[in-house]
């Protein structure tokens, strides 16, 4: 299989469509129901909820991907 058709794509392209992808992630974690966070954790406690621990991590991700490609 030849991938010839894609020396004419824009790098910018690729890294759109990366970052893109990054924050489809990040808006599907962050839109998942309280329920479903808290599900089997012995409490309720704010720290446990992993919406707000993927944020800083999705971002992190995003920045580093800029950074380094």
């Amino acid at each position: 299989m030849s991938f010839d058709w894609l020396a004419g794509v824009p790098l910018a392209w690729g890294v759109g469509l990366t970052v893109a992808l990054y924050l489809t992630v990040l808006v599907w974690a962050v839109t998942r129901p309280r329920r479903l966070i808290y599900s089997g954790a012995p409490d309720g406690a704010r720290w446990r909820d992993l919406r707000l621990w993927v944020v800083p991590l999705v971002l992190t991700q995003i920045v580093l991907y800029l950074v380094f490609r």
